[in-house]
């Protein structure tokens, strides 16, 4: 006859470790950017880019375009961080 074994599940406590030759994608330690900051950073990114290439669209002139998507980008930043709850 062969015997059973039972699997004990494992304390939370214990900690995993990956086996020989597989790399963790995220190692632990501190981050750059928090996921509210580079949401806040990203959508401030993307606005400014839509309102540069809308100025560009409607005038054709790179440098007003340039400082619309700057001025905007950075005026969303501002305004995103209130909004987003921290």
């Amino acid at each position: 006859m062969s015997t059973v074994q039972q699997s004990v599940p494992r304390s939370a406590e214990e900690p995993t470790v990956p086996p020989q030759g597989v790399h963790r994608a995220v190692e632990d330690g501190p981050v750059l950017l928090t996921a509210r900051a580079a949401i806040v950073v990203t959508m401030g990114g993307l606005i400014g880019a839509a309102v540069a290439w809308l100025t560009y669209l409607a005038d054709h002139g790179l440098a007003a375009a340039a400082l619309a998507g700057l001025g905007a980008g950075g005026a969303s930043i501002l305004g995103l961080n209130k909004v987003i709850g921290s």
